[in-house]
This record gives C-alpha cells, structure tokens and sequence, in this order.
C-alpha cells in the first residue's frame, strides 16, 4: 500500500458515504421531473427547495461554478452527487485548497500537489481519470500547518465574489461550514447552523452579499434545506 492509497491520510468516502452521496444523486433526479413549483407559494420553503433542487440538477454551465475542497471524500461526493449533471454538461469541477476542512486530524490532510488531484482518488472513483473531471489550477496543496480554518474561509469569500458567475456549488466539510455560518450570520442571531453541523450528505442553499464597504453576510431567510438538511 502506497500514500495514495492510505484510507487515513486524506481518507476516501467508506462505503456508507459512498451511499449518501448516491442518495443525493437520486434525491435531486426525482425532484428534477417535479412540477408543484406552480402550485406552491412562490417564498414558500418547500417551493424554494424544490427550485434549487432543479437547478443543481438541472443547471447548464452558464452563470454557475462547481466546486470542491481539495480532499478526496468531498471531490469522491460531489462527482457521484452530480453525476447526471457533470457528464450531460461537460462541467469541470474546480478545485480549491481553501474549501479544505478545519481540523488537525489526519483525515484533512490533502495530498492533492499544488496545481494537482490526487493520483488515486479512491473507493469506486480509483479509475476515475480525475483530471478530465476537475481543475486544480487554484489547488494549493495541503494546507500549512500554521494556517486557520478562518482564514481559509475569508479567502474562499473574497474568491466568490471575483467571479463572474452568481451561483456557487460547494462541495465541502461539515465543521468548515458550520464557522463559515457563524462568521457571516449576524452576531445575536440564533440559529441552527451555528450549533449544529450539515447532516452527512444533506444539501443546504443561502445567498451571501457583500455591502459597498465589502462586509459580508449571510441573508438569514435565504438559508433553506434542500435535502436532509442540518443533523438532528
């Protein structure tokens, strides 16, 4: 066995994440051939599921970007999530070092190169020829020992918002998000997503603005739960 190969080090999804991730796959092509949206109240919260649900289902390259953190188990999830999508568009996935999760354990250890994906991505994405699959022209590599999630997290927004594109598809970590809502939802607010995590293989959509001043937040409403949402 190789580093490569390690199911440790930048750990590959199990078998049972390999299902979750499947789950989202069947997940979004039922709600793809759905047509209640005409019946629901437009800003109702199941209205707005189903509508996002489509549109990560549905959506062509135009005016979106997927992209993933540089460590195997999110790049393993977000090409069996998206398959039916990212085959019938011919979409890249991009991926970015500062989506990598916040944690000193081995497993958030990437050991993609800069610029790079890793040789062997793993479990049934192993003869995956991954660079036909992703860009890694922005992957640094591993993240420095010294560095803090939170600053990945202010990179990956000042990231956002240079793009062209105003949809952003993320396939990231659970404990990266759950400070990512906590930076940028206001400060005296209760919510759910500053205490608990995204549920493994749960989808959760919200629209982030930045003011003239370049202050950043999360709109508290626009925060909806397409599938599984947060954990229990």
């Amino acid at each position: 066995m190789t580093l490569a190969d390690s199911v440790f080090i930048d750990s590959p999804l199990g078998v049972r994440g390999e299902k979750e991730a499947l789950d989202i796959c069947r997940y979004l092509r039922s709600q793809s051939a759905q047509e209640t949206t005409r019946t629901l109240p437009p800003q109702s919260a199941l209205a707005k599921s189903l509508a996002f649900a489509q549109d990560l289902y549905n959506g062509g390259k135009e005016g979106t970007r997927v992209v993933s953190s540089n460590l195997r188990r999110s790049m393993n999830t977000v090409v069996i999530a998206l398959q039916d999508r990212l085959f019938r568009n011919g979409e890249k996935v991009q991926v970015l070092s500062s989506l990598q999760e916040i944690s000193s354990n081995v497993d958030t250890i990437s050991l993609s190169t800069a610029g790079g994906v890793q040789p062997n991505l793993g479990g049934h994405m192993s003869a995956l020829d991954a660079e036909k699959v992703f860009d890694a022209e922005l992957n640094k590599g591993n993240k420095k020992p010294a560095s803090r999630g939170s600053e990945r997290i202010r990179e990956f927004v000042k990231w956002i918002f240079k793009q062209d594109e105003g949809k952003i598809i993320v396939s990231g970590h659970s404990l990266y998000f759950r400070w990512f809502f906590r930076m940028h939802l206001p400060h005296g607010l209760q919510h759910i997503s500053k205490n608990k995590k995204i549920a493994n293989g749960g989808v959760v959509a919200f629209e982030l603005v930045q003011d003239s001043k370049g202050s950043v937040m999360i709109l508290p409403g626009s925060i909806t739960s397409v599938y599984l949402g947060f954990a229990k």
